[in-house]
């Protein structure tokens, strides 16, 4: 008899092709960025960091989602207001 053999992991979530996204912040330092990637984290969120193009050269952006309908990023924008004080912009995705 062998050993068991480990359940495989299951796949990660594909991103949607579309949905809302709430952006939280953009940051021309990538060190603003991860504290508030890791904020967001020890609250339950799940943030993503986006390199994006500032006139000042590369930046980061902080998002969350996406959500499958306006309503429910908006939701989720107002609950991140209420615990962490960062009014996030709600946005179509991508």
């Amino acid at each position: 008899p062998g050993l068991p053999s480990a359940k495989p992991s299951p796949p990660p979530k594909a991103m949607p092709d579309k949905g809302w996204i709430v952006q939280l912040g953009a940051f021309s330092h990538t060190d603003n960025a991860r504290r508030m990637q890791e904020n967001l984290a020890r609250h339950g969120y799940a943030p993503q960091l986006d390199k994006i193009a500032l006139n000042q050269g590369q930046g980061v952006r902080v998002r969350v989602g996406p959500y499958s309908n306006e309503a429910q990023a908006r939701t989720a924008q107002a609950r991140i207001q209420r615990e962490l004080g960062i009014k996030g912009v709600v946005r179509a995705y991508p």
